[in-house]
């Protein structure tokens, strides 16, 4: 009985080990993201935001140890403003020879093991805009996870200058060389 009982219990743990370190699974389903950019104007500190849902990636590994890539449309940034609109896809981004930005996430620091729980998650990876590969660090902040899904927003900042991108300037005013990338959306999770 004493040997039966161990077994059960090794059994057990295994089992829970086995689950832990299953394969993760984390999309994003068309139209469940937005990605934006937030820029400073100088000297009237006027603020630039741009917009677009037209992101897609996902990520997957076990759990604890995620790694991926997102992609984005940069054609499709929307600031409100059609003459910014083509000033900044056609003359700084050139998005006929750059169309896509992608990202690629090289780690999440502290993901627990297990399911992806609400809180504060240091990334690392890589980002190439403008035919330039540089890499990043930033911040993601899951809000809300359940065992299918996860809210999460991220964010990061780039330099201009290190992509090769013409500092932006129109009408007397110029934009700040930092700019602020945020990620916000849903996620489909699955366990595979």
């Amino acid at each position: 009985m004493k040997k039966q009982n161990v077994f059960l219990v090794a059994l057990a743990a295994l089992c829970a080990s086995a689950a832990n370190a299953a394969s993760l699974d984390v999309s994003l389903p068309k139209g469940s993201a937005e990605l934006s950019f937030d820029a400073v104007g100088k000297p009237s500190a006027l603020r630039i935001r741009g917009t677009t849902s037209a992101v897609e990636g996902g990520l997957t590994g076990a759990s604890g140890k995620l790694t991926g890539k997102f992609s984005a449309d940069l054609a499709t940034l929307d600031t409100g403003l059609r003459m910014r609109n083509e000033h900044m896809t056609k003359k700084y981004l050139e998005t006929e020879r750059f169309p896509r930005s992608e990202l690629v996430i090289l780690g999440i620091k502290k993901l627990p093991a297990g399911p992806i729980a609400a809180g504060d998650y240091d990334f690392e990876g890589e980002l190439s805009l403008h035919g330039v590969k540089k890499p990043v660090r930033g911040l993601v902040h899951v809000t809300r996870a359940t065992a299918s899904e996860a809210l999460f927003e991220a964010s990061f900042e780039v330099s201009l200058v290190d992509y090769g991108i013409a500092t932006p300037s129109f009408a007397g005013i110029t934009v700040a060389n930092q700019v602020t990338i945020n990620v916000k959306g849903k996620t489909a999770l699955k366990t595979l």
